[in-house]
């Protein structure tokens, strides 16, 4: 499964919470975790990291990755919100509410292979 990440904010948010979800040991065991930048426009010069991506094997709960993702923000308040991509599913993280991370959870695993 690949997952790709984004947070609002600067770069260095993005760096915390990859090191964030390493630190985690129910991802670090079941994932790779890295940055990445997204596609640059023809023609133009890449950026900076943008985005984490996320390589897991099926023993990763997306559980674990969202509560992971709640907690940092939880930690750090001026993130407002995390994009998190599978496939073609996207779901933005706002905040620690347990329905809605529920039902992002839900989209994830039911998103593309």
């Amino acid at each position: 499964m690949l997952f790709e990440i984004a947070v609002d904010g600067d770069g260095n948010h993005l760096v915390l919470l990859r090191d964030w979800l390493i630190a985690k040991p129910a991802i670090r065991r079941n994932a790779t975790v890295g940055l990445t930048t997204a596609a640059a426009a023809r023609g133009t010069m890449g950026t900076t990291a943008d985005l984490i991506t996320l390589v897991a094997d099926k023993a990763l709960d997306v559980g674990n990755l969202l509560v992971a993702v709640a907690a940092f923000m939880q930690a750090r308040k001026q993130v407002k919100s995390v994009r998190i991509r599978r496939g073609d599913v996207e779901v933005t993280v706002t905040g620690t509410d347990r329905t809605v991370l529920e039902e992002a959870k839900k989209l994830l695993e039911d998103g593309a292979p």
